[in-house]
């Protein structure tokens, strides 16, 4: 009887079992760590870093920990950062290529923590603005508070009554020669002399016979014709010109005015309205506001991978083919109950805020929705925590239509305690809450490329404190003094329009306040530049005026020729019989 067992070959292959193993044992969890960390920085586009990972067998699962998440905006921040996060993967889908976690535990998350070194990494540069730039290019600005000098304005600033009131007088000095040239043409002197001779030949005939007569008769009704088409000619040349200098006449009158419109229009950029203190508050919260908002849609473009997939990615992992033999195809079939190729079910997370810890689920994480049918869904929340009484955060992302997605994000905090928070980063007047308490209420909805979201603050019990350099003028001054006294006072944002293309509105009642408090200063001092730029632009349109109504002047011996040249032709008729003509003369018929 043969033996039907080997021992070298079991020693062999115990050898091997053995040496896979340990190889199992010693990289494993080394490949899962770079894995992990290298498809991590490649979605955020900053340092992702774990100080370990741990790949079990039974169950099969992994365990991470200390896992940071650089913030590419600011690199000696972390954006993220938990101790440990475990969880188990269903190994019976794990053979049909699918990667389902029913749950997922994440422990001590922390947001906004400081790195002892820089996560930024190395890339080339991209084509697409920065979120700065962005925000850069949709911050409100903050009026200038300095004092002006009127002559720097003047240097600087364009007039558009000195360009009006040139333009209109070279185009007045055209009118003069192109209307000399017009009366040139016209029945003059010489017109008159020979008509003259034709009346003196009239008369004559009418001292002779019956033919004479006769014939003087057809001669004074051609000459008649004559005289009435020049001063027909004439007439209709001097009522055109008369409507052409009455058209001058009164843009000349508008242009005179239009120093007026500069000094108001100057007045209202180099000075701050109380109109304009009506809106303080967006200037001062504006552009931190304008940040925050760019970083936000930022995750939200980068997060959005893990929502939905592409299109393209759709067509190619999840068109059900058919089965083709003999070639190395994955062949996708239909199934009866259809999973996504990645899940997690649920993770539960504990979150380590300045506020205090709060617990957290997250439900349905795929990027295949319209595969589950169900959208991903998380909700945060925390009471009695160190420094705010209530937090409640919840969302939903629904992407199960791709080609709809409607995302809602809600949260409520409650007594929060401030302590130097910036509330305006603006050079000009930065202003800092010492302490203070807050509610606040965030309603946000994402629907296609369209954000609408509302933030209402309502604070309580604070200290601003304003730093001004002492060289922004008075009115800066003024604005920190009435900041300092302030207390309680609340804030409205609206944020509507393409995630591209948003716009910001911001009301508080801080408005109200600043306006009072500050607008009578205002006004005076808006009442003595109005003074200077009156003097000032005055003075420099004085030449430009004169010689426009110089223009205007030379124009008026047109007319006084047109006019007299009628006089005579008329009078040339007065001899020889009577008929209507225009102007009131009657002539021959």
């Amino acid at each position: 009887m043969k033996k039907w067992l080997r021992w070298q070959g079991l020693v062999v292959f115990f050898c091997i079992a053995v040496f896979l193993s340990i190889l199992w044992f010693v990289l494993v969890d080394f490949f899962a760590e770079r894995m992990i960390e290298k498809f991590g920085t490649d979605i955020v586009g900053a340092k992702v870093e774990l100080d370990n990972a741990d790949v079990t067998l039974f169950p099969l699962g992994l365990e991470l920990k200390r896992l940071q998440v650089t913030n590419p905006d600011e690199p000696m921040t972390n954006i993220f950062e938990a101790e440990k996060i475990n969880f188990s993967i269903d190994g019976f889908n794990l053979l049909r290529r699918k990667i389902i976690i029913d749950k997922m535990s994440v422990a001590e998350a922390k947001i906004g923590t400081s790195r002892k070194t820089s996560g930024a990494i190395s890339r080339k540069k991209r084509t697409e603005s920065t979120i700065q730039d962005k925000a850069k290019g949709k911050k409100p600005a903050l009026p200038s508070f300095k004092t002006p000098d009127v002559n720097m304005i003047l240097q600087k600033e364009r007039l558009q009554s000195i360009e009006l009131i040139n333009s209109l007088t070279t185009e007045m000095d055209a009118e003069k020669r192109k209307w000399q040239l017009t009366v040139k043409d016209l029945p003059g002197k010489e017109k008159i002399a020979e008509y003259q001779k034709r009346i003196e030949a009239l008369k004559k005939a009418d001292k002779g016979g019956l033919s004479s007569i006769l014939e003087g008769v057809g001669n004074g009704g051609a000459l008649k014709k004559d005289i009435e088409h020049d001063i027909k000619q004439i007439y209709s040349a001097r009522k055109e010109f008369k409507q052409e200098l009455a058209s001058l006449k009164k843009r000349m009158d508008e242009a005179i005015k239009a120093p007026g419109r500069d000094i108001r229009r100057l007045k209202n950029k180099y000075t701050l309205s109380p109109q304009g203190l009506g809106n303080i508050s967006h200037y001062l919260v504006g552009p931190k506001m304008v940040k925050k908002v760019e970083q936000a849609i930022s995750w939200y473009y980068r997060l959005k991978p893990v929502l939905e997939r592409t299109v393209r990615d759709k067509e190619d992992g999840h068109k059900v083919v058919k089965p083709v033999r003999g070639k190395g195809v994955n062949a996708v079939y239909k199934e009866r109950a259809p999973l996504p190729d990645f899940l997690i079910r649920l993770i539960d997370v504990s979150l380590n805020l300045k506020a205090g810890d709060l617990s957290g689920k997250i439900k349905n994480v795929t990027p295949d929705q319209d595969i589950l049918g169900l959208p991903t869904t998380f909700v945060f929340s925390g009471d009695k925590l160190r420094n705010a009484k209530s937090i409640r955060i919840n969302g939903n992302l629904n992407h199960i239509d791709p080609l709809s997605p409607a995302d809602t994000i809600k949260a409520r905090l409650k007594g929060y305690r401030l302590s130097n928070i910036n509330l305006s980063d603006q050079e000009t007047l930065p202003v800092t809450i010492k302490d203070g308490f807050a509610d606040l209420k965030l309603n946000t909805v994402l629907k296609g490329g369209d954000i609408f979201a509302d933030i209402t603050a309502s604070l309580k019990s604070c200290r601003l404190i304003t730093k001004t350099s002492g060289s922004e003028g008075f009115v800066a001054e003024e604005i920190a003094s009435a900041l300092s006294e302030i207390s309680d006072f609340n804030l409205k944002a609206d944020i509507t329009g393409r995630l591209d293309d948003y716009k910001i509105h911001i009301k508080s009642n801080l408005d109200n306040v600043l306006k009072n408090a500050v607008g009578k200063t205002v006004k005076k001092y808006t009442v003595n530049l109005e003074k200077q730029l009156s003097s000032a632009i005055n003075e420099k349109v004085k030449g430009p005026t004169g010689d426009l109504q110089e223009s205007y002047i030379n124009l008026m011996p047109v007319g006084d020729e047109l006019s007299g040249r009628l006089t005579l032709f008329k009078g040339l008729l007065g001899g020889i019989g009577t008929t209507k003509v225009p102007g009131g003369i009657k002539l021959p018929f």
